[in-house]
């Protein structure tokens, strides 16, 4: 999946939660951010998958493991509001 198409799903999705699910701007764009951190840097760089391919392991696989020891200054604590954005 290229860079815009990943965009473009993380922009719909911000959509999405602003418009049906009633979120505010601030959390819609923290959850955004959540979900494009881990389609850029998760699953481009390691997983070669697109969003549209991601599986319950893979978030598994991100938040128990990846997540914790390739982001600088992250602990088990960060997880918790990224797997909200994954709801």
């Amino acid at each position: 999946m290229s860079e815009e198409e990943t965009e473009k799903l993380v922009k719909s999705f911000y959509n999405h939660l602003k418009q049906e699910k009633g979120l505010s701007e601030e959390t819609a764009s923290e959850h955004a951010h959540n979900i494009s951190f881990f389609a850029v840097h998760y699953l481009r760089g390691y997983e070669e998958k697109s969003l549209l391919e991601v599986t319950c392991m893979d978030i598994k696989d991100y938040l128990g493991n990846w997540y914790i020891r390739k982001v600088w200054n992250s602990s088990k604590s960060d997880v918790r509001p990224i797997l909200v954005a994954f709801k």
